[in-house]
């Protein structure tokens, strides 16, 4: 299948051209790959443990580009942007897509605005808040002339964001999946026809539920073999929802919550009054509860407690609404920018 790669103007379609830019790690990994490479070494991102090494064969590789190529219609000749990190899976698999599908991709260092100025690319891929930024700096009219299709993926969508995503007259879609299937599994479209509160799996992956009703996936993307997460999910037939992380599940007297759930109903209160403010609930150790619904924002509170109490009243259960309400001046992140729930628990506590 015929290519071509851009980096820093110079361009890439074969064997012949992989000289002349050899230490980037684009080039590295397409060197490597028509040359018939077999292995290929991933590293996780760190984001819910230790970051660790996953080896993918191409054949996985291919398998998972082929799903996205057909699940989005993206044809040959595909006019591609390379805007995340190369080194991560989400990146480097906008290359196998590329070299699999036959497409034109250009490749540039990741931004948080990485779109360029009077640029028209079929199809990319970002991370959310690489869109928040582009869009605070380009505007949604802007960007409905730069992009046909958009593809999210890395970190979760807040509400702010997907009310304006709404204004964006091109599909945009948002991956489930992780470095040890080879990127997303499932899709969920955020905007238009067909836009979904729930991912759809796409073909030929299998999926259960485990003994937490934590999802199992198993595919030719993971060697057949099944990879346990610690993703609380709901399944239905070729649809899956996502409802939140295992070990972030909260115990409070003797009623396991989801923090993910109650935080997105905090968010949405919040967001019909004009109140955008980072924010987690955590469990704080409690003598009588075990653990306290607790509500911690990132600087002082723009709210107060009753307040938001009242507002969560007809929205949530009365053991799901926060008890308390702290802040913390700034909140620790990982590497992915994302809050460190533990890191940011054990402020409170200590």
């Amino acid at each position: 299948m015929n290519f071509e790669i851009i980096i820093e103007g110079k361009s890439f379609t074969g064997k012949e051209d992989m000289g002349k830019l050899n230490s980037h790690p684009v080039m590295e990994f397409t060197y490597k790959w028509l040359y018939g490479g077999e292995q290929f070494e991933f590293q996780t991102s760190g984001s819910t443990g230790v970051p660790k090494k996953i080896v993918h064969s191409r054949q996985a590789l291919e398998s998972s580009a082929k799903r996205t190529i057909h699940a989005l219609s993206l044809k040959q000749g595909t006019t591609a942007l390379l805007c995340l990190n190369p080194s991560t899976i989400g990146g480097m698999m906008m290359v196998v897509r590329a070299l699999v599908g036959g497409w034109k991709l250009t490749v540039i260092p990741p931004t948080s605005t990485p779109i360029p100025e009077n640029s028209h690319f079929q199809f990319t891929a970002m991370a959310p808040f690489q869109l928040v930024k582009t869009i605070e700096k380009m505007g949604v009219n802007t960007l409905n002339s730069n992009i046909d299709c958009l593809l999210l993926g890395g970190s979760g969508v807040d509400l702010n964001l997907e009310n304006t995503i709404q204004m964006l007259q091109f599909p945009v879609f948002i991956g489930y999946g992780m470095t040890e299937t080879a990127s997303h599994i499932a899709l969920r479209k955020l905007n238009g026809n067909g836009k979904s509160d729930h991912y759809t799996i796409l073909p030929g992956i299998e999926t259960r539920l485990d003994h937490r009703n934590c999802l199992e996936i198993k595919a030719d993307v993971t060697e057949n073999q099944w990879v346990t997460t610690n993703d609380m999910v709901a399944l239905n037939e070729d649809e899956l929802r996502w409802e939140g992380r295992a070990d972030f599940v909260i115990n409070s007297g003797g009623v396991k919550i989801h923090p993910e759930e109650v935080e997105k109903m905090v968010k949405r209160c919040l967001l019909e009054d004009g109140i955008t403010q980072e924010l987690l609930v955590v469990g704080v150790p409690h003598s009588e509860l075990g653990e306290e619904l607790t509500l911690v924002t990132e600087g002082d509170p723009q709210f107060t407690l009753p307040y938001l109490r009242n507002r969560l009243q007809a929205l949530l259960p009365t053991y799901s609404i926060p008890k308390t309400l702290r802040f913390l001046p700034l909140f620790s992140r990982i590497s992915n920018d994302k809050p460190d729930r533990k890191a940011i628990l054990k402020s409170l506590i200590h």
